[in-house]
C-alpha cells in the first residue's frame, strides 16, 4: 500500500471511530437486534421505509448526534418544500447506498459515468420523498443485486458541489444508507463505466474519496464486521 492510501485509511478510521463513539450507548447496545430491511419490506409500508425527509433527519441525529449539515439540509427543505426532491432548486436532494458483502469483507463501488470517480450508488429522488426508497431504487437499478438489505437509519448526510447538465454548479444534499448483499454477481448499468468489489485498502489505493472510505467503514461496523 502506498503512503497516501495508508494516511487516507488512518484518517478515515479515526473519523469512523469518533462517529461510532457518538452513538448513544443504549442505542449501540441495541444495534445487534435492529432489523435490516430488504426490498420486500421496503415496499410493504413498513414504518421505517415510509419515513420522509424530516423524519429521516430526526432518525439520523438521534443516532449520530446533532449535525450542522443536517441543520443546513432542513433549511433547504423548508425553503424548497417538495421541489427539494426534483432537480430544479440550486440545493436539492440525492440519496445513495454503500453496498457491502460482509462475508467477503468487500464493498461494491461504481466508476461513475459522468464524474469518472469511484463512488457508492445513488441518484436523484425524482419526486420520491422517502430517502431510503430512492437509495434502494438506485442501488437495485445500478448494481442488479436483488437481495439488498438496508439499515433503516442513514449513515451519513453530506452537502457537496455538483455540476448540473448545463455546466453550472449546484448543491447535492446526499443522504446515504448502508446496504448488505450475499452476492458478488453485480452487473454494470448505463450509469457506470465499471463496478468493482474492493476492500477498504484497495479502495484507498484506487483514490476513492475519504467519504467513500468512511461510508464503507461505517457500513461494515453496523454489520458487526471490523475491517
Amino acid at each position: 500500500m502506498n503512503n497516501s492510501a495508508y494516511l487516507k485509511i488512518r484518517r478515515t478510521r479515526k473519523l469512523a471511530h469518533a462517529r461510532a463513539n457518538s452513538v448513544p450507548r443504549d442505542l449501540m447496545n441495541a444495534l445487534n437486534v435492529v432489523q435490516w430491511l430488504d426490498g420486500e419490506t421496503l415496499g410493504s409500508g413498513n414504518v421505517a421505509s415510509g419515513r420522509g425527509f424530516s423524519a429521516t433527519m430526526r432518525d439520523y441525529e438521534s443516532m449520530w448526534g446533532r449535525s450542522t449539515v443536517v441543520t443546513d439540509a432542513r433549511v433547504a427543505h423548508d425553503r424548497a418544500g417538495e421541489s427539494l426532491f426534483d432537480r430544479r432548486p440550486w440545493y436539492h436532494a440525492t440519496c445513495s447506498a454503500m453496498i457491502i458483502n460482509p462475508t467477503a469483507r468487500k464493498m461494491l463501488l461504481t466508476l461513475h459515468h459522468k464524474y469518472h470517480t469511484w463512488q457508492q450508488f445513488g441518484g436523484h429522488p425524482d419526486g420520491e420523498q422517502a430517502p431510503i426508497l430512492t437509495a434502494h431504487r438506485e442501488a437495485l437499478e445500478e448494481s442488479g443485486l436483488s437481495d439488498l438489505k438496508f439499515f433503516p437509519t442513514p449513515i451519513d448526510v453530506d452537502i457537496h458541489d455538483a455540476e448540473c447538465p448545463l455546466g453550472c454548479s449546484n448543491k447535492h444534499i446526499d443522504v446515504c444508507f448502508a446496504a448488505t448483499t450475499t452476492s458478488l454477481e453485480a452487473r454494470v448499468s448505463p450509469e457506470s463505466d465499471a463496478l468493482r468489489w474492493v476492500t477498504i485498502e484497495e479502495a484507498a489505493e484506487m483514490d476513492a474519496t475519504d467519504r467513500v472510505l468512511l461510508l464503507g467503514l461505517l457500513s461494515f461496523g453496523l454489520a458487526g464486521i471490523q475491517v
